[in-house]
């Protein structure tokens, strides 16, 4: 283990932070050497709203990047690396991680910036559904491009995504919501690391990586990074992290359980970012949760993005558009009596227009 520099700028001397405990928006890591699954626990995001980013790079040995909170994986970038680019060298690491990988658990101590060696081993099970698929540069499957999922309804095409405990899922036959993300990779940032010029980089296995989430609740404040490192000499930067101090609130209006006249609600996330398994209010307090029986209910107004393409691909940042535009969006909301579930959208529809 080398050149480990984990956020050690906010550590000073006599941190009061837990011996675990991570706080965000500062410094570095850099790891090389044996196979492991690594952890970083309780990054500090505090009670903020907004998005959370984390930047890696696997470097040319193939890691697995991925992002924890509230008991659920929100990003993942599945195994990338720049080796990835070569057809040869995919079909090999395919080969040679496919099935189980028991690693052994390093947890990474804040106090003296290392990672330690608790003991314990994780074994990590891998398929070719682990690996996006695999590309070069100017291949298929880039972070510039996506592939949308469709499925027929009355003659339209619509996006149709579903809560599926713990995360969202999509109900048609491939793809999803985000652009730059191919196979299961989820929540990584498209046109990273650079877009064009002599370093241009686009590939979806490019071991430059960006992963973000949008944090839409106060609490939990914290999250978890893990680092899949199942090849040996195995060598990983993790450059930075940055957490969301706003506490946001956004209204829109929506025609709820199908009256004329549109209601009011109010969510943290803006509307374009909402997603299955996020939670709607009737009151700016965000305490009083919207419930529907009805499945199609129609946004008529919110924080719509500006100039939402009509057709291609919808990407991350048009989740949903203006429905005058562009087709119809709505959602549908949870009607039973768990508290915990009250107010969360469970589906989310969009109709697109070709």
């Amino acid at each position: 283990m080398a050149n480990v520099n984990f956020f050690r700028i906010l550590a000073g001397n006599g941190s009061n932070w837990n011996p675990t405990t991570v706080p965000c928006n500062a410094g570095s890591i850099s790891f090389n050497g044996n196979q492991g699954y690594y952890e970083a626990e309780a990054v500090v995001l505090g009670e903020g709203i907004g998005p959370v980013t984390c930047s890696f790079n696997a470097q040319s040995v193939p890691d697995r990047f991925r992002l924890e909170w509230s008991g659920s994986t929100v990003a993942d970038s599945l195994i990338v690396g720049d080796s990835l680019k070569s057809l040869g060298s995919y079909n090999s690491y395919t080969n040679s991680l496919a099935g189980d990988n028991n690693l052994t658990r390093y947890q990474y101590d804040y106090a003296d910036s290392v990672f330690d060696n608790t003991g314990a081993t994780e074994t990590v099970t891998y398929t070719s559904a682990s690996f996006p698929p695999q590309s070069s540069d100017t291949g298929d499957f880039r972070r510039d491009n996506g592939d949308t999922s469709f499925e027929p309804d009355d003659g339209n095409l619509m996006v149709n995504l579903y809560w599926d405990n713990p995360g969202w899922s999509s109900k048609g036959q491939k793809g999803k919501l985000e652009s730059g993300n191919w196979g299961a990779q989820t929540g990584v940032v498209p046109n990273f690391p650079v877009g064009s010029g002599p370093n241009y980089s686009q590939s979806c296995v490019e071991g430059n990586v960006l992963l973000s989430f949008y944090k839409h609740t106060r609490y939990p404040t914290t999250f978890k990074i893990v680092i899949e490192g199942a090849t040996s000499g195995t060598a990983w930067n993790l450059f930075s992290v940055s957490c969301p101090t706003g506490t946001s609130l956004n209204s829109s209006s929506i025609s709820l359980n199908g009256a004329a006249v549109g209601t009011t609600i109010y969510h943290a996330a803006p509307t374009f970012s909402l997603r299955p398994g996020m939670k709607c209010y009737y009151d700016s307090a965000m305490t009083q949760p919207v419930s529907s029986s009805q499945q199609g209910n129609q946004l008529y107004s919110g924080s719509f993005p500006t100039n939402p393409p009509s057709t291609g691909y919808f990407g991350i940042n048009y989740g949903f558009a203006n429905s005058f535009a562009f087709g119809t969006p709505s959602l549908g909301f949870y009607s039973g009596t768990d508290t915990h579930q009250k107010g969360m959208i469970t589906t989310m529809s969009i109709y697109n227009i070709p």
